[in-house]
């Protein structure tokens, strides 16, 4: 928001400006708005501002704290984020499933791949945090009948974005590589070639009990129950497409 957007409302000797014509026009056609979100500074000046130009506009501190009144449905939740966070997608879809019929804009600091993630959560657009209020008015009406709302450059962005470009298989596949480490993924191809945890121990020179160890901090970080669901996991992911040829047991002759 603009600065002078959220300025203070003016004297009742003073209110006769724009302020109090938009007031007036928007009276007979009021926007019903939730607004919640942070920083609570920002969600209070933007929801009062709102209401001073004729709107019904409140402030929630949650997205599972909405009522609407009845006969009166929302027309469009404003959902106004500081700072975009692991948390901000989860708020959007559970916003999307308790009120499916209302329309979520969110406000923000344009992200490209963060905001390619809350559209993806079932947001129906995405305004800049110094978005003026008559933009934002325009906005939500515009979402109400079922429009997207964002600019045409900000959604090239997101979907260039490089988290666009790959795929949710090789975000998971790059995730979990990053999650184990060198000797978790030489125990992973071990198991994958069936062997025991005496011959895993064997085959890297180490004891039982620490073969074991790694055996279960990978299962743990691969959520798999067992070393055959593991080695499903690996297969899945191609985890071990690079993985180097094993060095034989001693004693073994190589293949």
């Amino acid at each position: 928001m603009r600065s002078t957007d959220l300025a203070p409302e003016r004297s009742a000797a003073t209110a006769w400006g724009p302020a109090a014509a938009a007031a007036t026009v928007n009276g007979a056609n009021p926007l019903r708005l939730a607004v919640l979100g942070s920083p609570a500074l920002h969600i209070t000046a933007l929801a009062s501002a709102l209401t001073r130009r004729g709107h019904q506009a409140a402030t929630y501190p949650g997205p599972g704290l909405i009522v609407p009144a009845p006969g009166r449905p929302l027309t469009t939740v404003l959902f106004s984020l500081d700072q975009a966070d692991d948390t901000a997608a989860g708020q959007v879809r559970q916003l999307s499933t308790a009120l499916p019929t209302v329309p979520v804009i969110v406000i923000g600091w344009p992200d490209p791949a963060g905001v390619l993630e809350l559209l993806s959560a079932g947001a129906a657009g995405f305004l800049p945090t110094t978005t003026g209020l008559e933009e934002v008015e325009h906005a939500c009406r515009l979402a109400r009948t079922g429009r997207a709302v964002i600019s045409a450059a900000l959604l090239h962005d997101a979907l260039a974005s490089p988290d666009h470009a790959t795929s949710p298989h090789d975000r998971q596949r790059q995730l979990l590589l990053d999650a184990l480490t060198a000797r978790e993924l030489e125990v992973l191809g071990l198991i994958c070639d069936g062997l025991g945890t005496g011959e895993i121990s064997t085959r890297l020179g180490i004891t039982v009990s620490t073969a074991r160890t790694h055996i279960q901090r990978l299962l743990a970080k691969l959520d798999a129950p067992t070393r055959l669901s593991a080695a499903a996991v690996a297969a899945r992911y191609s985890l071990l497409a690079d993985r180097p040829a094993a060095p034989p047991l001693q004693g073994e002759r190589p293949a």
